[in-house]
Order: structure tokens, then sequence, then C-alpha cells
């Protein structure tokens, strides 16, 4: 996702999650970010790159004892790299190496946000995960995410409802040591939306 998205949405989770708990917003959205800064061993922020690593950030974070300033920055980089696994350029190889058509899905969704309004949405119910096959919570949350974003058809605005949504519910995990919540955290609404590129043209 774009840089500036990345601060978008560190500031919309920000502002659910600093109602119950103590977050530093510059270090949280620092952290958003820092992912993106340039570094000699990034690589493409893909499930197969780094989905174990953020998995294994998380069990780290919800062990071990950090400043507050030290835990939100960490908090925002897991909400980095699940923000760009819902991005349909970042979901392989093949189609984060689409360049031109990459960046230009990155700004159009950016600018798609001046239109976006987040609400809450109580009818979607999360799978029940206390008889998941898998031992860590946070890799069934995700499995199970990222099957029902595969069920639904490519757009800007399902990349938007997934990436805050799963990063919420896992940042609230991380934050409570609990369960996920029963409810799908968000939806976006579109109250307009124009661009100069299609968005069919950029899919």
């Amino acid at each position: 996702m774009y840089f500036f998205t990345h601060l978008y949405i560190a500031r919309e989770l920000h502002r659910q999650l600093s109602k119950n708990i103590l977050l530093d917003f510059n270090a949280f959205s620092y952290g958003n970010i820092k992912p993106d800064l340039p570094s000699k061993n990034r690589r493409h922020h893909t499930q197969k790159n780094y989905l174990e690593y953020v998995v294994n950030q998380a069990s780290i974070l919800k062990k071990e004892e950090f400043t507050v300033q030290e835990f939100s920055m960490r908090l925002g980089e897991i909400c980095h790299y699940f923000s760009d696994f819902f991005c349909y350029y970042h979901l392989n190889e093949h189609l984060h190496k689409k360049n031109f058509n990459h960046f230009f899905y990155e700004i159009s969704m950016h600018i798609s946000l001046i239109s976006y309004k987040f609400e809450k949405n109580h009818n979607i119910v999360y799978p029940d995960f206390s008889t998941s096959f898998f031992e860590n919570p946070t890799i069934s949350f995700f499995t199970t995410m990222f099957e029902l974003y595969s069920e639904k058809p490519n757009s800007m605005k399902k990349d938007m409802d997934f990436a805050l949504s799963t990063s919420l519910a896992i940042c609230e995990n991380i934050l409570e040591g609990v369960h996920f919540p029963s409810s799908y955290p968000f939806e976006f609404q579109f109250i307009g939306y124009s661009t100069n590129m299609q968005e069919e043209q950029l899919l």
C-alpha cells in the first residue's frame, strides 16, 4: 500500500485502540510506515515473505515487556504487514512486479480514502476458532479472514475493509490476550469516487 495510506490506517486504528489502552500515536504511526523505509534486507511485502515473521512478532508482543513507545512501534509494524497482505498487488510476486499498475492502483486507493467513512457492522460474525487445527490463533484468524477475502470480487474497497478489520482484530487480540472480537469491526462505505483511471483497468 501507499506510504500515506498506511498513515491513514494508523490513525484510524489508533483512534479505536486508544479507547482502551495507552498507545503512543507517533511511535505507532512510525511503525506503520517503518517497513517501507529503505533497507538492504527488505523484500516484497507478501504473505510468502513475511507471514511467518509477523506472526512471530505478534507472539513476542504478547509475551515480553516493552516501553509504551517500543510496544506501539512494534504493533504498528505488525499492522503494516497485515494491511499489505490484503492489498491486491501484494497477493503474490507476479502481481507485485507489475510496477505501473501497482503504483497507480495504490495511488488511486489512497485518493479514494477521501470518500470513505467507517461504519460499525455487527452483522458479520467471525468463525469459532476454538476448533481450529492451527495452534497459533493469529494464523488461524488471518487464514480465515483471507479465505473470506478471496471469495469476494477484487476491489479497492475490499482491500481496505479487510486490511483495517484484520489489523484491528489482531491488535485487540495482542492487547487483551483473549479471543478475537465476535463481530466484524468495520466496513467502508463509498460516499463518492472518481479517479482518472478506472479501477477495473488496474486489476
